[in-house]
């Protein structure tokens, strides 16, 4: 068998790609181990379970962000995690003195607590 033609550009290109890469991945390897670590943490196994739960029971897309800083405890979960069924966002105006009025996206009882 007649072995393929080398082109000189694909070569320094790979050669060039290989050694980038070599370089980049301890600093890839330090950015990726906090991520890694709470992956592996109670609270980083206890997301993922959620998270694999909610796509399991077709919720995911039920679900819409919110905006909702003010950490109110509602009786389904134990803290506001930002994200609720889709029938249960309201939306708040807020008046922010760098751009006015804005609508902002909230859960029912997060909502009610700034009203």
């Amino acid at each position: 068998m007649t072995e393929p033609k080398t082109i000189p550009e694909l070569a320094r290109f790979q050669a060039g790609f290989q050694q980038m890469a070599r370089e980049m991945l301890p600093a890839i390897r330090r950015a990726m181990r906090p991520l890694v670590e709470f992956t592996q943490s109670p609270e980083g196994k206890a997301l993922i379970a959620d998270y694999e739960r909610r796509e399991q029971l077709g919720l995911l897309d039920s679900m819409q962000s919110c905006n909702c800083l003010c950490g109110v405890r509602h009786s389904s979960q134990p803290l506001c995690l930002g994200e609720v069924p889709r029938n249960e966002i309201v939306t708040v105006r807020i008046s922010s003195v760098s751009v006015g009025a804005v609508d902002v996206p909230m859960c029912r009882p997060c909502g009610a607590a700034i009203a």
